[in-house]
């Protein structure tokens, strides 16, 4: 299985249970049902991906595969516009950017968990990119729009904090394993100021 980052092409690979290979073949096949042309299958291929951007006809290729309305590739840069493909994260893309949109985005964040099926390392993917994404939100919403809200501002540190821990969490469920990992993260949760 491949590794988890924080890139939302591996979060994918993650969670549709394919390899790089296997990923590749199925987009070269849309690439040339498309009529694009031959596409090249090799694995250093998506680590490219991982660290710039693919052609368009590429995107184009993918976003077909995912059923993804390819004009969303001119909406979200790459490679934010995968997310709209993990089954976890499109019904964060839906919420209003509201007070109650936000409410309701973090407590189906924590509710994953309860979801058959969920790994708990999938779900640190969601969750967190959740909370980077409601936090990057609420630091560009204007004063008058934040008033409403009760407690201090967040700012863009607050993402960033936000994937610090993700990085630490990664790195004790490597070490020590995913069940010290999700009680590390239950325990800080249940410990916090909101809870």
């Amino acid at each position: 299985m491949p590794t988890l980052d924080s890139h939302p092409l591996t979060a994918l690979l993650v969670e549709e249970r394919t390899t790089a290979i296997a990923y590749l073949t199925r987009v070269a096949a849309r690439h040339r049902a498309l009529g694009f042309g031959q596409f090249g299958v090799r694995k250093e291929k998506l680590s490219r991906w991982k660290k710039s951007t693919p052609e368009i006809h590429a995107q184009l290729a993918m976003a077909n595969l995912h059923g993804i309305d390819p004009e969303e590739i001119y909406l979200h840069p790459w490679p934010d516009r995968l997310r709209l493909a993990l089954r976890m994260d499109a019904d964060f893309w839906d919420l209003p950017w509201t007070v109650a949109g936000t409410v309701e985005a973090l407590e189906d964040a924590g509710g994953l968990m309860d979801r058959p099926g969920v790994d708990r390392r999938n779900l640190v993917i969601a969750a967190l990119g959740t909370l980077a994404a409601t936090g990057a939100q609420w630091a560009a919403t204007p004063p008058a729009h934040a008033a409403i809200c009760r407690g201090p501002r967040v700012g863009p540190e607050t993402a960033d904090l936000f994937e610090e821990r993700l990085k630490s969490l990664r790195s004790m469920d490597d070490i020590l394993g995913s069940g010290h990992a999700y009680q590390a993260a239950t325990a800080e949760r249940q410990s916090s100021p909101a809870s």
